[in-house]
């Protein structure tokens, strides 16, 4: 939506308006800082919006350019960017180590896996087709999340479920040219706020194109936050497009006598309307599944462990170590803001999340206390020497007293012998488990295999491969102990432990 905004800004500057330049300075900063992939195309229909500006005018020759570069719009326009970009400028010419805008400019001049020409024109089609009223859902299915392939050259990315090149190409070159003639058409009639919009809105289709296909792919491969801007400006192309659409048929219209008197105030009303529905349709959340929004999952447990972290205050100052991190992961900052908000000291080693949290987090070596988390199964299974300080998952504190009442009694009943499984019917290894879950307290040669026997029927229940062997034929329960099987897969699956070594103190009773 911000982008959104700042393309009606750009669409003022190109007419002329130039009080829409400090607000367009002040929101294009705020995006590019929100993320960086939103510079090339910014700086594409920036660069179009002067242009159309110049056009407009005939020329910029002539223009008193003292005015123009002293005057109270450009002074507002300066004093915006210096108040927005001050942080990143003094940190880039003062900071310690290589400046962040330097850091930024080397990624996007590096040797990274470019999207190229041919990906680039097939995604723009594919957001394009987008109707209005599919944007929402569309953020995750028009861009399909594509991971890299290994080829013999080396990583290569295949998009697949959208159009082919050459349909892609057709679709691109269609759009442009009906807004290219529509922009001819309405400055022939001496529109010339609508011939700008649509020569805005060719500039965002092409930039579409040009801007994408040199976007870079990291090691995780293509996902929508990479092309996210296209959304927007599909909004002002099919936008764009409609109004000057009806525009010429309404002024046809006019000239054949044939428009009644009331069309442009029914007109109006049906605009309006239209923006009051659609306004009201969006104000239901709708968490897309991709980006910061697909872990929401995790908010849960994240609530519950927010309230078992006051422990840690005696043992500040903490070192939390964050070596083991799984990639993406939701919980660590969020742990990390808590920390804050407690008041609870806390220092990390790791010099590029140094960086991220300054100096004064930087780790001194006389540190007391260490803290590190674990996701999913090694969080429930864990039984190492540190203090389990908290611990949760998104079924709640009585659904998972529950579901680990359940693992636990499923995994004695399995040690026991007590579960229907057809071992012939097991793949090799999960056979060797099997056996060794079920081997009794005595093992060959007298040796005693209870704890590792226990230990695997644990983990056969805990890790899912119990629920496989239910669907695939090789074990028979019953429904209530199939049900039992899924709300342990839900407890492990979300859940989420803190742990702290040498603390001053142990919860005594921490939560399994």
């Amino acid at each position: 939506l911000p982008f959104v905004l700042l393309l009606v800004l750009l669409l003022g500057v190109a007419v002329g308006r130039w009080r829409c330049v400090p607000f367009a300075v002040g929101v294009g900063s705020v995006i590019v800082q929100t993320h960086i992939a939103y510079a090339y195309a910014l700086a594409a229909l920036g660069a179009a919006a002067l242009v159309l500006a110049a056009v407009r005018r005939g020329s910029l020759r002539g223009l008193p350019w003292q005015r123009v570069l002293t005057g109270r719009t450009a002074r507002w326009s300066y004093a915006v960017f210096v108040v927005l970009w001050s942080q990143p400028i003094v940190e880039q010419l003062l900071g310690s180590g290589e400046g962040n805008l330097s850091r930024l400019a080397s990624g996007a001049s590096g040797g990274g896996l470019k999207i190229g020409v041919g990906d680039a024109t097939r995604l723009t089609a594919a957001v394009l087709l987008q109707a209005p009223w599919q944007l929402r859902s569309g953020f995750t299915t028009a861009v399909p999340r594509t991971p890299l392939t290994a080829t013999a050259a080396g990583p290569t990315l295949v998009i697949s479920g959208i159009h082919g090149v050459a349909v892609a190409a057709a679709i691109v070159v269609v759009v442009l040219g009906a807004l290219v003639a529509l922009a001819f058409v309405h400055r022939h009639d001496g529109d010339a706020l609508l011939a700008t919009a649509c020569w805005l809105a060719a500039a965002g289709v092409a930039a579409g194109v040009l801007c994408v296909a040199v976007v870079t792919v990291g090691p995780v491969g293509l996902g929508q936050h990479h092309v996210r801007w296209l959304w927007p400006m599909t909004i002002l192309v099919q936008t764009v497009g409609g109004w000057a659409v009806l525009a010429l048929v309404a002024r046809r219209l006019r000239a054949a006598g044939r428009l009644p008197a009331v069309a442009p105030l029914v007109a109006g009303t049906l605009v309006a309307a239209a923006v009051v529905v659609f306004a009201v349709v969006a104000l239901p959340a709708d968490a897309q599944p991709e980006g910061p929004t697909a872990d929401r999952d995790a908010m849960p447990a994240l609530r519950q462990v927010f309230g078992q972290l006051d422990v840690l205050a005696t043992s500040s100052p903490l070192l939390f170590d964050l070596s083991n991190l799984v990639p993406f992961e939701p919980y660590s900052s969020a742990v990390m803001m808590r920390l804050q908000e407690l008041g609870i000291e806390f220092r990390v080693s790791d010099p590029a999340m140094v960086r991220q949290l300054g100096n004064r987090r930087r780790a001194t070596g006389r540190e007391r206390t260490s803290i590190f988390q674990l996701e999913g199964l090694d969080a429930v299974l864990y039984d190492g020497s540190a203090c389990r300080v908290a611990s949760a998952s998104a079924l709640g504190a009585a659904a998972t007293s529950a579901a680990a009442a359940g693992a636990a009694a499923l995994a004695g009943r399995l040690a026991a012998g007590q579960l229907a499984v057809d071992a012939d019917r097991l793949p090799p290894d999960d056979r060797v488990r099997y056996e060794t879950a079920t081997a009794g307290g005595v093992g060959p040669g007298g040796a005693s295999l209870g704890p590792a026997a226990a230990a695997s029927a644990s983990r056969l229940v805990d890790d899912g491969t119990v629920a496989r062997w239910v669907a695939d034929g090789s074990a028979r329960l019953s429904d209530d102990d199939r049900a039992t099987l899924g709300l342990v897969g839900r407890w492990v699956s979300t859940a989420y432990a803190l742990f702290a070594n040498d603390p001053a103190t142990c919860p005594s009773a921490a939560p399994a």
